[in-house]
């Protein structure tokens, strides 16, 4: 049996970094909780406690119905989420008194949220096909400090390590196949090509580039409150 991204004792609580990552993506940022506060327990105190204090004093836990009439009533909602010992809130547009009790509120539409490596944003959608009544679309990268760290190891590897060393080091990067981390690491296979072509060894093949899939994030633990 596969085990659940999430503990046992809180639908907010992952752990797992993909899953945690994905459900902000399928069912926090899309539908309209853009502004957000970062935080981390400390070591010591109770992660169950601080949650349970936290969800308490923002309503976070209120039903999808309540969020529905909150809405109604131009009030914002509030969504809870924690990773191991960092804790996400996020707000809706609207009144509510977190806007008041917190400082440093930051907008995901300009604000980007770092979190386990990657830089998660708000933004317009520049593809062609892109649904008119849809024009905005979350976007997931690899953090930029990351990624550069990645295409400094791969330089300094990509002479000095055999070929099958790096395909398998390439295969096993940790990171979920979201659109621009594919275009990451095709650049990254790029650079390390550039270097090996120039020196006469062998290529990689892009297949080593295995584009974890989604999906595979246990959708089972998503759900579709506002």
């Amino acid at each position: 049996m596969q085990k659940s991204s999430r503990t046992t004792n809180s639908r907010h609580v992952f752990t797992s970094r993909d899953a945690f990552v994905h459900y902000l993506v399928t069912s926090v940022i899309c539908r309209g909780y853009w502004f957000y506060i970062t935080g981390r327990i400390p070591e010591g105190k109770d992660p169950a406690a601080i949650d349970q204090k936290l969800i308490a004093k923002y309503d976070a836990g209120i039903s999808k119905s309540a969020r529905w009439r909150r809405k109604k009533l131009a009030k914002a909602n509030i969504r809870y989420v924690r990773w191991n010992h960092q804790f996400l809130l996020f707000a809706t547009k609207g009144e509510h008194s977190f806007f008041r009790q917190e400082s440093g509120i930051k907008d995901i539409r300009k604000i980007p949220l770092k979190v386990g490596g990657y830089s998660l944003s708000f933004r317009r959608d520049g593809r062609p096909d892109a649904l008119q009544d849809r024009p905005y679309r979350v976007h997931v990268r690899i953090e930029q400090q990351e990624f550069n760290s990645l295409l400094a190891e791969f330089d300094c590897e990509a002479l000095r390590r055999s070929t099958e060393h790096l395909v398998d080091r390439l295969y096993k990067l940790p990171y979920l196949g979201y659109a621009p981390v594919r275009r990451q690491l095709c650049l990254l296979l790029r650079r390390v090509n550039a270097r090996r072509r120039v020196a006469g060894r062998p290529f990689i093949p892009k297949a080593c580039l295995f584009f974890h899939r989604v999906g595979a994030c246990n959708p089972s633990t998503h759900d579709s409150e506002r």
